[in-house]
């Protein structure tokens, strides 16, 4: 029990780590909330980035009524918007 107790203590540090590569190409997750969509905007401005590129399946709920179809397409109509 006492194992199992120390190993969900250190599970989070373990299961996700923020080691930033600095590549050239940012990879944003479609799913991500719009606070955190700014930041990664912050992000790809400050270390240089040359592609930002976005993820993410279908909208499940309101596809119809929008211009996209994805998070990925969302997010990029996000980031045009803001002159990304």
């Amino acid at each position: 029990m006492a194992a199992l107790l120390i190993a969900a203590r250190n599970a989070y540090p373990f299961l996700a780590p923020s080691r930033p590569a600095y590549g050239e190409v940012l990879i944003v997750e479609g799913w991500m909330p719009d606070a955190e969509l700014e930041q990664a905007i912050r992000v790809f401005d400050t270390h240089e980035y040359e592609l930002l590129v976005t993820t993410g399946g279908p909208l499940l709920i309101g596809s119809f009524l929008s211009e996209y179809s994805t998070y990925a397409q969302a997010h990029r109509g996000e980031l045009e918007a803001t002159g990304c």
